[in-house]
């Protein structure tokens, strides 16, 4: 269950490099850890977006940095390509080759989509599957996702995230004009996250994520924290700074 927040969960807006735009979300996933009590589960999200997936990959380069992490928490996907989960179009796979496998993180708490099963009803198991681990209503702890270039939070459309009504479920499957199925962390279940790590890449993302930061924020009501980190490419497209 997500951690009460803390000073340094407040809802922010970095600038940096790549690397460091990498280290200060390791280090917000850990200073998150840490404060929550041994006793409670703590669970993290990642999407499949591009940043994400080069974070996981930099993780790995850095394993004394999460190791607290690897050996503590229960680890999810926020959305998932309706594919094998050996495939390299999966965002499951790609963490558990990344990182998890290298990092030696337990088998019970790995917990990826059951995409044997057709996609609506994969999504309502891995909402009982969060419940199990996480409690009910499932949220996770810290959830790492991008905003894309065409205006996606993770694989949410940014209008959708106010205007789409997904009755209060925490997890669905979506079709789309790219990837067919898609199972994806609901406007809901974004809302319920302790912290939301967003990372914002590039001028094409920057200029999305300020046209469309209000209408996120503001839409999911959330009642965790934000931190978006940007890239100085992204950071310029938004005029932070100016």
């Amino acid at each position: 269950m997500p951690s009460q927040p803390t000073p340094l969960d407040a809802d922010e807006v970095c600038v940096g490099s790549h690397a460091e735009c990498f280290a200060r979300a390791a280090r917000l996933l850990v200073l998150r850890l840490q404060a929550t009590p041994p006793h409670l589960r703590f669970g993290c999200a990642f999407s499949g977006d591009e940043p994400v997936r080069l974070w996981c990959d930099w993780a790995a380069s850095h394993l004394r940095v999460v190791r607290p992490l690897l050996e503590r928490a229960h680890w999810f996907v926020c959305d998932e390509r309706h594919v094998r989960l050996d495939s390299h179009e999966s965002h499951w796979g790609h963490l558990e080759r990344s990182l998890l496998r290298l990092g030696g993180v337990k088998p019970e708490h790995r917990h990826p989509w059951s995409i044997n099963l057709p996609p609506a009803l994969a999504a309502l198991e891995y909402e009982r599957t969060c419940m199990r681990w996480l409690g009910a209503p499932p949220a996770f702890d810290v959830c790492l996702l991008a905003f894309n270039a065409d205006g996606r939070l993770g694989s949410l459309p940014a209008a959708n995230t106010k205007h789409r009504s997904d009755g209060g479920h925490h997890f669905g499957a979506n079709k789309t004009q790219t990837h067919d199925w898609f199972l994806s962390i609901t406007p809901t279940g974004l809302a319920a996250c302790g912290l939301v790590i967003v990372f914002v890449y590039g001028a094409e993302a920057g200029a999305a994520w300020s046209k469309s930061r209000r209408l996120a924020a503001d839409g999911l009501k959330h009642h965790g924290h934000w931190v978006s980190l940007l890239d100085p490419a992204a950071a310029d497209a938004a005029g932070i700074g100016d």
